[in-house]
C-alpha cells in the first residue's frame, strides 16, 4: 500500500508541476533519484585536436619517499595495482578511448633505470611512447594512531599528483592539484586485534586509488563517495 500511495503522489505531483510550467521529467528524476549525472573530469585524459579517434596512451608511476617505516616497504607498487585497473574500468565506463599501461612494463622500465627517480616523468613517458603520465607519489604514511602503542589502526597519508601532457614541449607538469590528504577510516580507530595488518593496509591503499582517480575521468556522486 505505501507503494501504491508513493506512485500515486508522484504522478499528482507531477500533473500539478506540468500545470506550472516546469519540466515534468527532472522532478520525475528528482522525486524517483533515477538520475545520477556523470560529473566531468578536473583534468581529462584527451586526445590532441583532430585526432580525436585516436587512443590514449597513459603511463602511471608511483613511488614513495625513502625513509618510510618496514609496514609500508611496497606501498607504491600496491597503490599501482589499485590505481591502474581502476583508472582502466572508469574510462571503459565512460566509453573513453584510454589505454592504461599496465604495471609490468613500467616494473621492467624501472628494473632496466635504477635511477629512474632523477628522470623526468615527461622522458619516461616519451621513451614508453605514451600521451600522458601520471605520477603518484606517497610523501607520508602511516597506519598506526599515535600514541597507543600501535594497538589503533588509523590510516593516514599525503600524496603528491602530477600529470604530464606529452604533446606539449614543456617538461613541467600540466596538472599538478594540491597534495590529497587522506585519513582512513574516517572518525575513528580499529582495534588491531580486529583485522590483520595486511587487509587494513589493503583498504586503506584501495580508498586512496578512488579519489587519486577521480581528477582524470568523468565519475557519478555515488562514486564520489568512499565508504570507510
Amino acid at each position: 500500500m505505501r507503494g501504491i500511495w508513493k506512485t500515486r503522489l508522484g504522478v499528482g505531483l507531477l500533473a500539478l508541476v506540468s500545470l506550472m510550467g516546469c519540466n515534468p521529467l527532472l522532478l520525475t528524476a528528482y522525486l524517483f533519484n533515477k538520475s545520477d549525472p556523470r560529473m566531468p573530469a578536473e583534468y581529462p585524459l584527451k586526445p590532441q585536436p583532430k585526432r580525436e579517434k585516436e587512443e590514449i596512451k597513459v603511463v602511471v608511476l608511483t613511488s614513495c619517499v625513502p625513509g618510510l617505516s618496514p609496514d609500508m616497504i611496497g606501498v607504491d607498487r600496491l597503490l599501482a595495482a589499485e590505481f591502474i585497473p581502476l583508472l582502466e574500468k572508469r574510462c571503459i565506463e565512460n566509453e573513453e578511448k584510454v589505454i592504461v599501461f599496465k604495471s609490468s612494463p613500467i616494473d621492467a622500465y624501472k628494473r632496466d633505470n635504477p635511477d629512474w627517480r632523477r628522470q623526468s616523468p615527461y622522458d619516461i613517458g616519451k621513451h614508453l611512447d605514451a600521451n600522458y603520465v601520471i605520477d603518484l607519489e606517497v610523501l607520508k604514511i602511516d597506519l598506526y594512531e599515535p600514541g597507543t602503542r600501535q594497538e589503533l589502526l588509523k590510516g593516514r597519508a599525503t600524496v603528491a599528483v602530477s600529470c604530464y601532457d606529452l604533446s606539449k614541449k614543456l617538461k613541467d607538469p600540466d596538472f599538478n592539484p594540491p597534495e590529497f590528504n587522506f585519513e582512513y577510516p574516517r572518525g575513528h580507530e580499529v582495534p588491531k586485534s580486529d583485522v590483520p595488518l595486511s587487509t587494513f593496509r589493503q583498504k586503506f591503499v584501495r580508498r586512496m586509488a578512488q579519489e587519486l582517480v577521480l581528477p582524470f575521468t568523468a565519475h557519478t556522486s555515488n562514486q564520489k563517495v568512499n565508504i570507510d
